[in-house]
Protein backbone atom coordinates (compact mmCIF):
# COMPACT_ATOMS: atom_id res chain seq x y z
CA UNK A 1 0.00 0.00 0.00
CA UNK A 2 1.40 3.35 -0.40
CA UNK A 3 2.21 5.06 2.69
CA UNK A 4 1.03 8.26 3.17
CA UNK A 5 2.98 11.73 2.96
CA UNK A 6 4.16 13.11 5.71
CA UNK A 7 2.99 16.18 7.27
CA UNK A 8 5.91 18.76 6.36
CA UNK A 9 6.71 21.40 9.13
CA UNK A 10 5.80 24.60 8.26
CA UNK A 11 8.35 27.42 7.11
CA UNK A 12 8.32 29.46 10.00
CA UNK A 13 8.77 26.38 12.00
CA UNK A 14 11.45 25.27 9.62
CA UNK A 15 13.29 28.18 9.73
CA UNK A 16 13.03 29.31 13.36
CA UNK A 17 14.39 25.68 14.29
CA UNK A 18 17.03 25.62 11.66
CA UNK A 19 20.78 25.01 13.05
CA UNK A 20 21.74 28.74 10.95
CA UNK A 21 18.82 30.48 13.46
CA UNK A 22 20.10 29.03 16.05
CA UNK A 23 23.54 29.96 15.58
CA UNK A 24 22.60 33.33 13.90
CA UNK A 25 19.91 34.58 16.44
CA UNK A 26 22.34 34.59 20.21
CA UNK A 27 24.96 36.36 17.82
CA UNK A 28 23.05 39.20 16.29
CA UNK A 29 21.55 39.86 20.10
CA UNK A 30 25.03 40.59 21.29
CA UNK A 31 26.02 42.57 17.85
CA UNK A 32 22.93 44.70 18.57
CA UNK A 33 23.27 45.39 22.14
CA UNK A 34 27.27 45.82 21.55
CA UNK A 35 25.96 48.09 18.40
CA UNK A 36 24.02 50.08 20.97
CA UNK A 37 26.71 50.62 23.34
CA UNK A 38 28.80 51.97 20.61
CA UNK A 39 25.82 54.49 19.99
CA UNK A 40 25.96 55.09 23.57
CA UNK A 41 29.26 55.87 24.15
CA UNK A 42 29.91 57.92 20.74
CA UNK A 43 26.45 60.06 20.95
CA UNK A 44 26.89 62.82 18.51
CA UNK A 45 29.07 62.05 15.88
CA UNK A 46 29.47 58.70 15.89
CA UNK A 47 32.65 56.36 14.86
CA UNK A 48 32.97 57.76 11.71
CA UNK A 49 31.74 56.05 8.27
CA UNK A 50 33.14 52.62 7.83
CA UNK A 51 34.86 52.09 11.14
CA UNK A 52 31.76 50.15 12.89
CA UNK A 53 33.94 46.76 12.50
CA UNK A 54 37.00 48.27 13.99
CA UNK A 55 35.10 49.77 16.90
CA UNK A 56 33.31 46.90 17.63
CA UNK A 57 35.73 44.63 19.28
CA UNK A 58 36.38 46.67 21.88
CA UNK A 59 32.27 47.27 23.05
CA UNK A 60 31.51 44.96 26.08
CA UNK A 61 27.57 46.47 26.99
CA UNK A 62 26.50 45.68 30.05
CA UNK A 63 22.87 44.12 29.34
CA UNK A 64 24.36 40.90 27.71
CA UNK A 65 22.92 38.09 29.47
CA UNK A 66 25.26 36.09 31.69
CA UNK A 67 24.95 33.08 29.24
CA UNK A 68 27.70 30.77 27.21
CA UNK A 69 25.72 30.81 24.53
CA UNK A 70 25.82 34.81 24.15
CA UNK A 71 29.07 35.48 25.86
CA UNK A 72 31.05 33.50 23.30
CA UNK A 73 30.46 36.08 20.97
CA UNK A 74 32.06 38.80 23.25
CA UNK A 75 34.59 40.68 21.43
CA UNK A 76 34.59 38.74 18.04
CA UNK A 77 34.74 40.58 15.28
CA UNK A 78 31.75 41.47 12.82
CA UNK A 79 31.51 43.17 9.16
CA UNK A 80 28.45 44.60 10.00
CA UNK A 81 25.79 45.67 12.62
CA UNK A 82 23.02 43.58 10.65
CA UNK A 83 20.60 46.25 11.42
CA UNK A 84 20.99 49.32 9.11
CA UNK A 85 19.84 51.96 11.34
CA UNK A 86 22.11 50.88 14.01
CA UNK A 87 25.50 50.71 11.91
CA UNK A 88 24.13 54.34 10.40
CA UNK A 89 23.49 55.77 13.53
CA UNK A 90 26.94 54.21 14.93
CA UNK A 91 28.82 55.36 12.39
CA UNK A 92 26.93 59.04 11.51
CA UNK A 93 25.53 59.59 14.72
CA UNK A 94 21.60 60.80 15.32
CA UNK A 95 21.73 62.91 12.41
CA UNK A 96 22.54 60.45 9.39
CA UNK A 97 20.29 58.11 11.44
CA UNK A 98 17.51 61.21 10.85
CA UNK A 99 18.25 61.34 7.42
CA UNK A 100 18.00 57.36 6.75
CA UNK A 101 14.94 57.43 7.85
CA UNK A 102 13.52 60.64 6.18
CA UNK A 103 14.54 59.71 3.07
CA UNK A 104 13.24 56.16 3.32
CA UNK A 105 9.49 57.80 4.74
CA UNK A 106 9.69 60.47 1.91
CA UNK A 107 10.12 57.64 -0.82
CA UNK A 108 7.12 55.26 0.38
CA UNK A 109 5.23 58.82 0.75
CA UNK A 110 5.82 59.77 -2.76
CA UNK A 111 5.57 56.40 -4.31
CA UNK A 112 1.78 56.30 -2.28
CA UNK A 113 0.91 59.77 -3.75
CA UNK A 114 1.61 58.13 -7.18
CA UNK A 115 -0.92 55.32 -6.17
CA UNK A 116 -2.86 57.33 -4.92
CA UNK A 117 -3.66 59.91 -8.00
CA UNK A 118 -3.55 56.90 -10.47
CA UNK A 119 -6.18 55.39 -8.84
CA UNK A 120 -8.26 58.79 -9.18
CA UNK A 121 -7.56 59.25 -12.59
CA UNK A 122 -8.53 55.12 -13.53
CA UNK A 123 -12.04 56.84 -12.21
CA UNK A 124 -12.63 59.40 -14.94
CA UNK A 125 -13.20 58.33 -18.75
CA UNK A 126 -11.69 56.63 -20.51
CA UNK A 127 -11.02 54.59 -17.80
CA UNK A 128 -7.47 53.56 -18.75
CA UNK A 129 -5.11 51.33 -16.52
CA UNK A 130 -1.98 54.07 -15.11
CA UNK A 131 1.02 51.53 -15.15
CA UNK A 132 2.58 54.53 -13.16
CA UNK A 133 0.69 53.17 -10.44
CA UNK A 134 1.37 49.29 -10.41
CA UNK A 135 4.65 50.84 -10.74
CA UNK A 136 5.00 52.92 -7.53
CA UNK A 137 3.19 49.08 -5.83
CA UNK A 138 6.08 47.29 -7.18
CA UNK A 139 8.48 49.83 -5.82
CA UNK A 140 6.31 50.08 -2.48
CA UNK A 141 7.12 46.14 -2.34
CA UNK A 142 10.57 46.14 -3.24
CA UNK A 143 11.43 49.20 -0.73
CA UNK A 144 9.78 47.26 2.10
CA UNK A 145 11.30 44.10 1.37
CA UNK A 146 14.88 45.89 1.28
CA UNK A 147 13.83 47.56 4.66
CA UNK A 148 12.70 44.39 6.59
CA UNK A 149 16.20 42.80 4.91
CA UNK A 150 18.09 45.64 6.56
CA UNK A 151 17.06 45.16 10.05
CA UNK A 152 18.57 41.82 10.26
CA UNK A 153 21.68 41.76 7.45
CA UNK A 154 23.57 44.48 5.74
CA UNK A 155 21.86 45.22 2.27
CA UNK A 156 23.26 48.82 2.06
CA UNK A 157 26.81 47.43 2.25
CA UNK A 158 26.09 44.78 -1.24
CA UNK A 159 26.52 46.84 -4.40
CA UNK A 160 23.63 45.25 -6.20
CA UNK A 161 20.90 45.90 -3.40
CA UNK A 162 22.53 48.90 -2.70
CA UNK A 163 21.83 50.59 -6.55
CA UNK A 164 18.88 49.11 -6.31
CA UNK A 165 17.84 51.16 -2.99
CA UNK A 166 19.04 54.54 -4.31
CA UNK A 167 16.94 53.58 -7.78
CA UNK A 168 14.09 53.47 -5.53
CA UNK A 169 14.12 55.99 -3.51
CA UNK A 170 13.34 58.94 -6.36
CA UNK A 171 11.06 56.74 -7.88
CA UNK A 172 7.98 57.93 -7.01
CA UNK A 173 9.17 62.19 -7.43
CA UNK A 174 9.96 60.54 -10.96
CA UNK A 175 6.60 59.18 -11.96
CA UNK A 176 5.01 61.85 -10.20
CA UNK A 177 3.87 65.18 -12.38
CA UNK A 178 3.51 68.41 -11.32
CA UNK A 179 0.80 69.68 -9.25
CA UNK A 180 -2.48 71.19 -10.00
CA UNK A 181 -5.04 73.59 -8.89
CA UNK A 182 -7.83 72.86 -7.88
CA UNK A 183 -9.73 73.92 -10.99
CA UNK A 184 -6.59 71.54 -12.55
CA UNK A 185 -4.96 74.39 -14.32
CA UNK A 186 -1.34 73.83 -14.14
CA UNK A 187 0.72 76.66 -13.25
CA UNK A 188 3.48 77.45 -15.51
CA UNK A 189 7.11 77.77 -13.70
CA UNK A 190 8.67 81.09 -13.29
CA UNK A 191 11.80 81.40 -14.79
CA UNK A 192 14.31 84.16 -13.40
CA UNK A 193 17.56 84.54 -16.10
CA UNK A 194 20.60 86.07 -14.79
CA UNK A 195 24.16 86.33 -16.29
CA UNK A 196 25.56 82.83 -15.31
CA UNK A 197 22.70 81.08 -13.62
CA UNK A 198 18.99 80.14 -14.21
CA UNK A 199 16.23 79.99 -11.65
CA UNK A 200 13.26 78.01 -12.11
CA UNK A 201 10.61 78.38 -9.42
CA UNK A 202 7.13 75.99 -9.49
CA UNK A 203 4.11 77.63 -7.43
CA UNK A 204 0.81 76.45 -6.60
CA UNK A 205 -1.69 79.03 -6.87
CA UNK A 206 0.74 81.88 -7.45
CA UNK A 207 1.56 82.00 -3.63
CA UNK A 208 3.32 78.85 -2.60
CA UNK A 209 6.36 77.48 -3.78
CA UNK A 210 6.67 73.75 -4.64
CA UNK A 211 9.95 73.26 -6.41
CA UNK A 212 13.19 75.01 -7.01
CA UNK A 213 15.39 74.50 -9.57
CA UNK A 214 18.91 75.98 -11.03
CA UNK A 215 20.79 75.03 -13.96
CA UNK A 216 24.29 77.33 -15.07
CA UNK A 217 24.62 78.97 -17.91
CA UNK A 218 28.74 78.98 -18.26
CA UNK A 219 30.63 79.42 -21.51
CA UNK A 220 31.10 76.95 -24.38
CA UNK A 221 35.02 76.74 -23.37
CA UNK A 222 34.92 76.94 -20.03
CA UNK A 223 31.81 74.27 -19.72
CA UNK A 224 33.94 71.87 -21.66
CA UNK A 225 36.52 71.89 -19.24
CA UNK A 226 34.69 71.85 -16.35
CA UNK A 227 32.66 68.49 -18.14
CA UNK A 228 35.99 67.12 -19.08
CA UNK A 229 37.59 67.56 -15.40
CA UNK A 230 34.20 66.32 -13.61
CA UNK A 231 34.75 63.15 -16.23
CA UNK A 232 38.38 62.31 -15.24
CA UNK A 233 37.71 63.04 -11.42
CA UNK A 234 34.51 60.70 -11.46
CA UNK A 235 36.52 57.91 -13.60
CA UNK A 236 39.71 58.28 -10.54
CA UNK A 237 36.82 58.08 -8.37
CA UNK A 238 35.07 55.33 -9.96
CA UNK A 239 38.07 52.87 -10.20
CA UNK A 240 38.81 53.74 -6.64
CA UNK A 241 35.76 52.70 -5.37
CA UNK A 242 35.46 49.83 -7.04
CA UNK A 243 38.25 48.26 -5.44
CA UNK A 244 36.90 46.59 -2.73
CA UNK A 245 34.66 44.92 -5.03
CA UNK A 246 37.63 43.47 -7.69
CA UNK A 247 38.97 42.05 -4.37
CA UNK A 248 36.28 40.76 -3.06
CA UNK A 249 35.69 38.55 -5.85
CA UNK A 250 39.27 37.57 -5.26
CA UNK A 251 38.85 36.66 -2.06
CA UNK A 252 35.83 34.69 -2.02
CA UNK A 253 37.15 32.86 -4.74
CA UNK A 254 40.06 31.88 -2.49
CA UNK A 255 37.64 30.68 0.26
CA UNK A 256 36.10 28.55 -2.58
CA UNK A 257 38.92 26.94 -3.99
CA UNK A 258 40.24 26.41 -0.11
CA UNK A 259 37.17 24.34 0.57
CA UNK A 260 38.12 22.07 -2.37
CA UNK A 261 41.39 21.93 -1.32
CA UNK A 262 43.30 23.69 -3.74
CA UNK A 263 45.74 25.58 -1.27
CA UNK A 264 47.96 26.82 -3.84
CA UNK A 265 45.52 28.64 -6.22
CA UNK A 266 43.82 29.72 -3.18
CA UNK A 267 46.77 31.59 -1.63
CA UNK A 268 47.17 33.16 -5.17
CA UNK A 269 43.78 34.88 -5.04
CA UNK A 270 43.68 35.51 -1.36
CA UNK A 271 47.17 37.88 -2.45
CA UNK A 272 45.95 39.02 -5.74
CA UNK A 273 42.48 40.52 -3.40
CA UNK A 274 45.12 42.06 -1.29
CA UNK A 275 47.32 43.65 -3.58
CA UNK A 276 44.52 45.22 -5.04
CA UNK A 277 42.72 46.46 -1.42
CA UNK A 278 45.52 46.33 0.77
CA UNK A 279 42.81 47.71 2.98
CA UNK A 280 41.07 44.50 2.93
CA UNK A 281 41.13 43.35 6.78
CA UNK A 282 38.30 40.87 6.04
CA UNK A 283 40.64 38.77 3.59
CA UNK A 284 44.16 39.22 5.77
CA UNK A 285 42.49 37.96 8.74
CA UNK A 286 41.32 34.90 6.73
CA UNK A 287 44.84 34.86 5.03
CA UNK A 288 46.55 34.73 8.47
CA UNK A 289 44.44 31.86 9.40
CA UNK A 290 44.90 29.87 6.26
CA UNK A 291 49.05 30.64 6.88
CA UNK A 292 48.31 29.12 10.60
CA UNK A 293 46.61 26.39 9.54
CA UNK A 294 49.10 25.33 6.87
CA UNK A 295 51.40 25.60 10.12
CA UNK A 296 53.45 28.82 8.17
CA UNK A 297 53.79 30.92 11.78
CA UNK A 298 56.74 32.66 10.24
CA UNK A 299 54.51 34.12 7.43
CA UNK A 300 51.43 34.36 9.63
CA UNK A 301 53.40 36.85 12.03
CA UNK A 302 53.72 40.19 9.65
CA UNK A 303 50.41 39.20 8.35
CA UNK A 304 48.70 39.81 11.68
CA UNK A 305 51.01 42.79 12.62
CA UNK A 306 48.87 45.00 9.52
CA UNK A 307 45.81 43.56 10.97
CA UNK A 308 46.23 44.68 14.09
CA UNK A 309 46.89 48.29 12.91
CA UNK A 310 43.02 48.63 12.61
CA UNK A 311 41.40 45.13 14.19
CA UNK A 312 42.22 44.55 17.87
CA UNK A 313 40.49 41.49 18.19
CA UNK A 314 40.16 38.33 20.55
CA UNK A 315 41.08 35.74 17.68
CA UNK A 316 44.23 37.79 16.67
CA UNK A 317 45.54 37.55 19.87
CA UNK A 318 44.62 33.93 20.10
CA UNK A 319 46.41 33.30 16.76
CA UNK A 320 49.15 35.42 17.28
CA UNK A 321 50.15 33.28 20.69
CA UNK A 322 49.64 30.33 18.71
CA UNK A 323 52.20 31.74 16.28
CA UNK A 324 54.81 32.55 18.82
CA UNK A 325 54.82 29.45 20.95
CA UNK A 326 55.24 27.43 17.68
CA UNK A 327 58.18 29.65 17.08
CA UNK A 328 60.11 28.99 20.41
CA UNK A 329 58.89 32.62 22.05
CA UNK A 330 56.72 31.49 25.09
CA UNK A 331 56.91 35.06 26.95
CA UNK A 332 54.83 36.34 24.08
CA UNK A 333 52.91 33.94 23.61
CA UNK A 334 52.05 34.17 27.47
CA UNK A 335 51.15 37.88 27.27
CA UNK A 336 48.78 37.61 23.89
CA UNK A 337 47.31 34.09 25.63
CA UNK A 338 46.64 36.48 28.86
CA UNK A 339 45.14 39.18 26.65
CA UNK A 340 43.22 37.01 24.91
CA UNK A 341 41.34 35.91 28.00
CA UNK A 342 41.20 39.05 29.32
CA UNK A 343 39.03 39.74 26.39
CA UNK A 344 37.17 36.24 26.50
CA UNK A 345 37.05 35.25 30.45
CA UNK A 346 34.60 32.44 29.27
CA UNK A 347 37.30 31.01 26.91
CA UNK A 348 39.03 29.39 29.66
CA UNK A 349 42.46 28.02 29.14
CA UNK A 350 41.96 27.33 25.35
CA UNK A 351 42.09 29.94 22.52
CA UNK A 352 40.06 27.58 20.52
Amino acid sequence: PQTETPQLPGIFNEAFSSERWKEGAPTRWVIWLNAMEMIRQHKMLGVGPGNFCYVYPSMHTGFLPNDPNYLRYQGLYTNAAHNELLQTWAELGPVGALLLLGMIFYAFRSMARVVQASKREEKNPPHFVRLDGWIAWGGIGALTVLCGAGMMSFPLQLPSSTLLFFALLPLGEMLGEPERDEDGYRMPPLVLEGEWATHTLYLRGMSRVVGVGTSLQLPRAFAGAALALGLVIFCGWSWSAVRPMRADVHYHKGRQLEQMGNKVEAEKEFLAALTIYPNHHDCRSHYTDFLLNQKRYADCLPQLQKVFERLNTCELYARRATAWEALGHLDKAARDMQTYRKMVPSAGGSAF
